[in-house]
C-alpha cells in the first residue's frame, strides 16, 4: 500500500499493487479538522520519542533523551521547518544518558551538565598531574573513582 496527499484538493490517496485506490476526501469527514489535525501532529511529534538504544547511548534511552528529541521537533516544526526533519540536514550529535542523568539530577541544561563534569574532571587531572610531578603518584585516577571519557 502506498499513500500519496494533495493539498490542493485537500484529499489522501490509499493505492494498492492491482486494486482500485481508496480515495479520502477531507471536505466530507464529519470529524472536527481540528482533531484530526492535532492527531496529525501528535503522531508526528510523537514518533521522535522513538529513539533507538545503541553503543552511541551506552544502550540506555531516558525520559529526559525523549523529552529532549521532543521539544527538538517542536521547536522545528514551530519555527517553519521541513516536514520531513531528515530532509532539513543532519541530526546532532546524540546526547550522553549518563551527562542528561546528570542534569536531570541538578536541574539544568545538558550543556551545563557537560561543563560542569569538564571542569570537574579538568581539576582531577590537575591535581593528579601535580602529584605526579612530585614522584608521588603514577595513577592518575583517584582512588575510588572511575575515569570516564567521552570520544
Amino acid at each position: 500500500m502506498k499513500k500519496s496527499i494533495n493539498t490542493a484538493a485537500r484529499t489522501v490517496t490509499f493505492t494498492f499493487e492491482g486494486l482500485e485506490p481508496v480515495i479520502f476526501h477531507a471536505a466530507r469527514a464529519s470529524a472536527s479538522e481540528t482533531i484530526a489535525l492535532l492527531f496529525g501532529w501528535t503522531n508526528k511529534i510523537g514518533d521522535c520519542a522513538a529513539i533507538q538504544k545503541s553503543a552511541e547511548n551506552s544502550y540506555r534511552v531516558t525520559e529526559a533523551m525523549r523529552r529532549a528529541e521532543i521539544e527538538a521537533a517542536v521547536k522545528h516544526h514551530e519555527a517553519g521547518g521541513e516536514w520531513n526533519v531528515r530532509a532539513a540536514g543532519p541530526k546532532a550529535a546524540p546526547l550522553n544518558a549518563a551527562v542528561l542523568e546528570i542534569a536531570q539530577k541538578l536541574n539544568c541544561s545538558y550543556d551545563m551538565a557537560l561543563a560542569m563534569m569538564a571542569q570537574d574532571f579538568i581539576a582531577k587531572m590537575n591535581t593528579a598531574t601535580e602529584t605526579a610531578i612530585e614522584g608521588e603518584v603514577t595513577d592518575v585516577t583517584p582512588k575510588g573513582e572511575t575515569l570516564m571519557i567521552e570520544g
